[in-house]
């Protein structure tokens, strides 16, 4: 059936009604033909563009993550909102060290109870002789092991855990892990290597010890008539002899000058001998004897813990054993069956288990609940990879109405339909101009970038090209490779074992020629090579360990700059390591002047003329003096230089042709100066002045001394079997060492020739890995498929509000003008009169009601086909009415709920200055969050440090001018003044001094630039207190660290030096004095003693036994107090004792010029001032020393240059924001379209049936019955005018009964099956509805399309300075919150 208004407005042109609804029908099928391929294009062409799926997850939970992590491991990421964690507010370490360093056997009183007064006397093996000192060690390496592995775990908690994204357990558990075995292994390492060195260091210059574990001495009188003062003092160095036949050496021989023999240990009947072959010569025990389990003896106290595995600490009969032994155990009160270890872990030695810092477990928890809460992740994202037209047009008639026919109304139509029809194509040109030429500049992503296509864009697109890594933790040893290259000597074959051999037996006797120092020096080379390599290995280990933290890919240069730097820093810290250990252990002995023994091929005694016999006046004892050692001149004439006074004594070295008589020294004369070849203080300091010149290929000296070694060794071996060693060859392009460089400068740098560093960028970009790449460019802003959606979507709102408008608009104009028209026409004189205004106003208003009233944009089909057009006329006015209403409440609804819902809003300001932060930081405080485009940056970028020393360390009197103006006119031989007498230690504190100073310095220097070179992380930007306070925690930190690097090393070379009983030649720590010196015994030896100092301390049981230093005249009778300095059994020790008041006292200072006889120091003696310094002045050197010598540290912190190196991208600040306009209005245009559709289906429906429900009401009312039927009868059709024509419908035959009831019938069943699909409809709905509302409290997954081209659509924005300030709403976010509000609530 035609519509009422579907009637042609042509008055020439006559259609047929059924061909106009077969038309429609035709047009109807085409329409939604056309419809279903245009969504479909739509559909195909969204689905066919690229795209990637960013599914977010908001909030995170525990149990949520580890879900998101098993199903999507490979693209999941959760950024953390704090990205640096505390290692401790997660992470707990359980460590339990091995039982032996919390027992007795470390305790004070077991160790004193060890102690015997005459260990030394005991024979060479036996367990009496060592056992204190072992223990003490035992203790000393238990107690440095705890300290260090405390401090370690102390800075390791306060170290941070940098986690950029949220990490699995098991993948924060596997670096955790990592971390603290590299930790582990670091110090580890550390120790060890220090360890080795001194161990090198001491065995290399033969230093004796009191113990008599190396070395004896004896007295001998070479003819019977010579009187008593001819007594001359031998050494003699210990010898293992595996057959125990002594006054021999053989090939088992292991002599302690040149090997390291290690035999059981037990208690032996003690030898009623004095003679030193006998006493100095041990062999394996016999099979009966009684063996201290798992200990053992050694040529000093070190050597012999080292290889124990402290068996007999677990077995409670030795245990029994050594009370027996050592009576002094019986008095303390231990229950001795629970003192014995718990647990017995055989064949591990104390070398194995220092090496572990004594711990037998080290487990590290971690929490990860609190890691998960600590990193605060907020959401998760998931990556899923999307002519006659003109004729017609005019005829064009859309507001058709069938109460309006006339030619004055049709014209009227027409002319709404063509405002309407230009408006419209107006409003679509407006918008198709606006959405299609709109630029804006966008972020474009580029996804999995080639590194072709990043060089490209960087290129290109340099300032705004930002590619994150998909690892911001790169390990170095999956980035880089380093090969180090040693000095060519370290490779050579001369220090191979055949070399190494034939110099053992090419000696000289005379101990002054080269022949006899190449053997010791070549072994310290040998030793120093594998000692360099280790540390080498050790140290690349470590560093391959480490990783580069990157969070997005660098350039080529850039990242070429940073690892060159990095390595540049590894290198450095590396090389000073290992030069502070030699600078250390240089101090140490250059202090305490040790005594050296010399070496021979043959166990033999050996003269040394810088031992003195001593006899008093009674000849009751013999003592032994050591005069200052020195060097000689080369013509060995007499001594050139006191190593006491002068660390630097260098002589030449010659090959000398001697004449001798009964080994007396008659004649000596120089054959051949050896080039390069440098005499010293002792064997290390030999080598260290040397050149290794004459080992060259090139230089002419290399065959000369070759002849003269092979001429040595044919002369002492009967069957010789020679060796040819090759010469170095020097290769200016291959090394940087010349042959003249001295080993001291090639020692310093480690033996390192080339580090050999290995990577490439091209390995970097593909660790980097970046997923994506952004950069900004000015381009449209939409494409053309968003054009085409945002012109369709728009289509339905546009045309319904221009179909509502224009005809009102169109009808207030027209009646506008003709108003004016009339008036002008009537010529009206009182145009202004109120009245007529008035009138025109009612006027207006009663047109606007009336038309409002009966306004109907509803047709006849949307009632249904079975009504007439009257009672559908009626019905869409009403439902007219119902849909202007609900329309208009529900905008009211709309409006005040975005009205009164808050919207949170986020400013964003791209790349602002540091002053607009700062501005921006006072107005809107900590809810201001800025991201750093770099993370990582260097702490001498933004921050210096600069330590202020003790002004000890500055002043005059640690320079060498004072100290060689204050002892240049002392008597060289220091042994002629007395024990007590401070003039013996003046040169060795003040030499100390100046050596702490410097290695405290050189420790602080290497602290410091490790720390500024180091990296700090962060992703966002720190406020200004948060950096700050940051900051001056880690420096802190680091002033911990630095102290511990200085002071470990000198406590365990402390530790060694007295345990192994080291002899001083100032002669204050022991005394060897000989009551049997005059016996006819064959070069009987002689005894020592510990020297005692105030409160009956023992130098032998304590290192830190100490007196007043004084000035003694030379009757003894005067003493002169030095105020605040002690004396000691060493200079080292007694100076960490001593005060620094005298310094402060220009009267003190005058005394010591005084005394030392000095005359030249005046102008440099400016006292200390105790203003200056925050330490008293009777503060120790032993506290100075902890605390570095430094007074403050001053650090520069550079908050502005630390925004710079973040240098954020841009700062964001969300708030809350009641009422927004241009948010209401982008709502209420969004919503309108919907709604308007929604009731245009709604309203029709509703109304009929309340019309039928009314209709029912009224017929019940009426008492009608309900079984009547309608009497047949012929419905009328009114003749409608179509185009000036009439036509009559025909009749509709009368309809039965039966036919009533049929179609009835049908309808009732169409009714049910509408009811059926609708009920089920609805019940999926509800389902779904449920469904989802489930899901999302336990998923809250919101699914965002991320383009290629990200185009940023903003609502606002605000121009700041030269920032853009953008104030960004999301509208449909917002709708769609409501629309969960509204339906699914």
């Amino acid at each position: 059936m035609l519509e009422e208004n579907d009637y042609h407005d042509d008055e020439n042109e006559v259609r047929d009604p059924v061909i106009d609804l077969k038309q429609q029908k035709y047009a109807t099928w085409l329409y939604v033909l056309l419809l279903f391929i245009s969504l479909y294009i739509l559909f195909y062409l969204t689905l066919m563009t690229s795209h990637s799926q960013t599914i977010t997850v908001s909030p995170i939970t525990l149990n949520r993550f580890k879900q998101l992590y098993f199903d999507y491991a490979e693209t999941l990421s959760c950024p953390c909102s704090t990205i640096s964690v505390p290692h401790k507010e997660f992470i707990s370490n359980n460590i339990t060290f091995h039982p032996i360093c919390s027992s007795i056997f470390v305790s004070k009183e077991w160790i004193q109870a060890l102690y015997l007064i005459n260990a030394s006397d005991y024979g060479r093996g036996d367990f009496r002789v060592t056992a204190k000192s072992q223990f003490q060690l035992l203790a000393d390496l238990c107690s440095m092991s705890k300290d260090t592995v405390s401090q370690t775990e102390e800075d390791f908690d306060n170290d941070e855990f940098i986690t950029i994204n949220l990490l699995h357990q098991e993948q924060v558990q596997s670096e955790v892990n990592v971390s603290m075995n590299t930790i582990k292994s670091s110090i580890s390492t550390q120790m060890i290597s220090f360890l080795n060195y001194i161990r090198v260091y001491v065995r290399t210059n033969f230093i004796a010890s009191a113990l008599n574990t190396n070395l004896m001495f004896s007295t001998y009188v070479p003819y019977v008539q010579y009187q008593i003062t001819q007594y001359i003092i031998y050494q003699l160095q210990a010898q293992y002899t595996p057959d125990m036949s002594i006054y021999s050496t053989s090939v088992d021989t292991m002599m302690c000058g040149s090997r390291n023999p290690i035999t059981p240990t037990g208690f032996f009947p003690e030898r009623n001998t004095t003679k030193v072959f006998e006493l100095a010569g041990w062999a394996d025990p016999e099979p009966n004897s009684t063996l201290v389990k798992g200990f053992f003896t050694a040529c000093t106290s070190l050597e012999a813990l080292l290889p124990s595995t402290l068996d007999c600490l677990y077995n409670i009969k030795c245990i029994h054993l050594l009370i027996n032994y050592f009576p002094s155990l019986n008095q303390l009160n231990f229950n001795w069956t629970n003192s014995t270890l718990p647990s017995k872990q055989s064949n591990i030695t104390v070398y194995d288990h220092f090496l572990d810092l004594f711990i037998e477990n080290w487990s590290t928890e971690v929490n990860y609940s609190k890691y998960f809460n600590e990193c605060a992740s907020l959401s998760c994202f998931q990556n899923i990879h999307p002519k006659k037209f003109v004729k017609s047009l005019k005829r064009l008639n859309l507001f058709k109405n069938i109460e309006k026919l006339s030619e004055e109304d049709i014209k009227h139509q027409r002319m709404i339909t063509r405002v309407y029809l230009f408006l419209l194509a107006g409003s679509f040109l407006i918008l198709l101009l606006f959405t299609s030429l709109e630029t804006e500049v966008v972020t474009i992503t580029e996804s999995n970038p080639s590194l072709t296509t990043y060089n490209y864009l960087q290129k290109s697109y340099s300032n705004t090209l930002r590619c994150p890594c998909s690892i911001t933790t790169i390990p170095h040893e999956e980035l880089l490779t380093l090969s180090p290259t040693l000095h060519q000597i370290c490779s050579s074959d001369f220090i191979t074992d055949q070399w190494l051999i034939i110099l053992q037996q090419a000696i000289d006797y005379n101990a002054e020629d080269w022949r006899n120092r190449a053997y010791s020096q070549f072994q310290l080379l040998s030793n120093l090579c594998k000692l360099a390599k280790n540390t080498i290995d050790n140290a690349v280990q470590r560093f391959l360990f480490q990783s580069l933290f990157v969070s997005s890919i660098l350039s080529q240069s850039e990242f070429n700059t940073q690892i060159n730097t990095t390595l540049d820093q590894f290198f450095q810290s590396t090389i000073r390591s290992f030069g502070s250990l030699i600078n250390i252990t240089s101090l140490l002995t250059q202090v305490d002047q040790f005594y050296m023994g010399a070496r021979k091929t043959e166990w033999d005694t050996i003269q040394d003329n810088f031992l003195i016999p001593n006899i008093p006046t009674n000849n009751q004892s013999l003592q032994i003096i050591f005069n200052s050692f020195g060097t000689r001149y080369v013509n060995l004439s007499s001594v050139n230089c006191i190593c006491a006074t002068n660390s630097a004594c260098q002589t030449p070295v010659a090959i000398y042709e001697m004449d001798n008589i009964w080994n007396t020294r008659i004649y000596a004369y120089i054959i051949y100066i050896v080039p390069g070849a440098i005499g010293s203080c002792s064997t290390f300091s030999s080598l260290m002045f040397s050149q290794l010149l004459c080992f060259y290929s090139n230089i002419d000296c290399f065959p000369i001394l070759m002849n003269y070694v092979k001429a040595s060794y044919y002369q002492n071996v009967e069957n010789p079997v020679w060796f040819d060693p090759r010469p170095l060859v020097y290769n200016a392009k291959l090394s940087r060492f010349p042959p003249n460089t001295s080993v001291s400068r090639i020692v310093e740098q480690i033996m390192i020739e080339q580090w050999n560093p290995s990577y490439s960028y091209e390995r970097f970009y593909d660790l980097c890995a970046p997923n994506y790449c952004t950069y900004s460019e000015k381009m449209r802003a939409r494409s053309i498929i968003e054009v085409i959606i945002t012109f369709i979507s728009m289509i339905g709102g546009l045309a319904f509000a221009l179909i509502l408008i224009t005809p009102l608009f169109i009808t207030f104009i027209s009646s506008f003008l003709q108003i004016c028209i009339k008036r002008r026409q009537q010529q009206l004189v009182h145009q202004g009169n109120v009245n007529q205004w008035k009138t025109t106003a009612q006027n207006f208003i009663s047109m606007g009601y009336i038309t409002l009233i009966n306004v109907n944009i509803f047709s006849t089909r949307d009632f249904g086909s079975n009504i007439n057009r009257n009672t559908a006329k009626h019905l869409g006015t009403w439902a007219t009415r119902l849909h202007i209403i609900l329309f208009i409440t529900g905008l009211i609804v709309l409006t005040f709920y975005t009205i009164f819902v808050p919207q949170t809003n986020t400013k964003t300001f791209n790349k602002p200055s540091y002053n607009l932060y700062n501005s921006l930081k006072q107005e809107y405080g900590d809810q201001l969050k800025c991201s750093c485009s770099v993370i990582a940056s260097k702490y001498n970028q933004f921050t210096q440090i600069e330590p202020i020393f003790h002004q000890i360390c500055t002043s005059s009197f640690i320079s060498d001018q004072w100290r060689t103006d204050v002892t240049s006119r002392l008597d060289g031989n220091l042994s002629s003044y007395g024990q007590r007498d401070y003039r013996r230690f003046l040169s060795a504190h003040l030499q100390y001094l100046q050596g702490l100073c410097q290695i405290s310095i050189q420790s602080i220097d290497n602290s410091i630039e490790q720390f500024l070179t180091s990296l700090f992380v962060t992703t966002e930007l720190l406020s200004n207190d948060d950096f700050q306070t940051r900051l001056n925690f880690l420096i802190q930190q680091k002033k911990s660290a630095a102290s511990i690097a200085f002071t470990h090393p000198f406590f365990l070379m402390r530790s060694i030096n007295h345990e192994n009983a080291y002899i001083s030649t100032y002669g204050t720590n022991y005394e060897y004095i000989s009551s049997w010196f005059w016996t006819t015994t064959y070069f009987p030896y002689v005894p020592n003693k510990a020297v005692i100092y105030d409160n009956n301390c023992s130098c032998g049981m304590y290192s830190n036994c100490i007196t007043q230093a004084n000035f003694i005249e030379q009757n003894a009778s005067i003493m002169v107090e030095v105020k605040g300095l002690k004396m000691g059994c060493t200079p080292s020790e007694s100076l960490r004792l001593s005060t620094l008041e005298c310094f402060y006292d220009q009267s003190c200072i005058n005394l010591i010029k005084l005394y030392s006889n000095s005359i030249n120091s005046y102008n440099f003696s400016i006292p200390l001032s105790i203003t200056m310094s925050r330490y008293s002045m009777n503060t120790i050197v032993a506290e100075l020393m902890n605390e570095l010598f430094v007074e403050q540290w001053v650090s520069s912190i550079n908050y502005s240059s630390y925004y710079e190196q973040c240098l954020p991208l841009s700062c964001t600040y969300t708030y809350n924001e009641q009422f927004n306009i241009l948010y209401l209005v982008t709502v209420l245009i969004g919503l309108q379209g919907g709604l308007t559709i929604v009731l245009r289906w709604i309203c029709p429906k509703l109304v009929r049936i309340i019309a039928k429900l009314h209709e029912t009401r009224k017929k019940r009312t009426n008492n009608v019955q309900p079984n009547s039927f309608v009497q047949s009868k012929n419905a009328q059709i009114s003749s409608i005018r179509i185009n000036n024509s009439d036509y009559n419908m025909a009749t509709v035959p009368n309809v039965t009964s039966e036919r009533v009831t049929e179609l009835l019938g049908q309808r009732r069943l169409k009714i049910v099956f509408i009811c059926l699909v609708l009920l089920m409809i609805v019940t999926g709905l509800i389902v779904f509805s449920i469904y989802t509302i489930q899901q999302r409290k336990n998923n809250a997954i919101s699914t965002t399309f991320t383009s290629t081209m990200t185009v940023n659509v903003t609502t606002t924005t605000i121009i700041m300075s030269t920032t853009t300030a953008i104030t960004t709403t999301t509208a449909h976010g917002k709708y769609m919150k409501f629309v969960e509000n509204v339906f699914l609530r």
